[in-house]
């Protein structure tokens, strides 16, 4: 896996203690609001998400990722989403996908290529974010 700007961040976020405020955040937009005040607020950015995403595309979407993978809070990506950066670049998967088969959904449960399987599972995996099990 490659360090990337993203996981710079990501690690200020922890040093920062950062975990606590999203969780207590209730909603999505809540949620967005912190994560721009904490870019914002970072010595290492210092800009908004907009500006962060032209610099370093797809920053803000790997990000929302790790808030929500690493400290199981809904950042209203598809639970069923996994994201890593390696030398080939962003890398998607999708759970219900075998093998490594690329998928485009850009996390969003409307574009989603397995409704069934989506249907099917989704009340239990957000059952994991209530528990903070994700």
């Amino acid at each position: 896996m490659v360090k990337t700007f993203g996981d710079n961040i990501f690690s200020e976020f922890k040093k920062i203690g950062a975990e606590k405020e999203f969780k207590n955040a209730k909603t999505l937009p809540e949620r967005i609001k912190l994560m721009e005040q904490f870019v914002g607020s970072l010595n290492i950015t210092k800009s908004s998400l907009i500006d962060l995403d032209s610099m370093y595309s797809g920053t803000v979407l790997y990000l929302s990722y790790l808030i929500q993978s690493e400290y199981g809070v809904d950042m209203g990506l598809c639970p069923f989403f996994k994201m890593w950066i390696n030398n080939d670049g962003d890398q998607y998967r999708c759970f219900f996908n075998k093998g490594p088969q690329q998928m485009y959904c850009h996390a969003s449960p409307n574009l989603c290529k397995n409704p069934t399987q989506y249907k099917n599972n989704i009340e239990s995996k957000m059952e994991e974010f209530k528990d903070g099990k994700n």
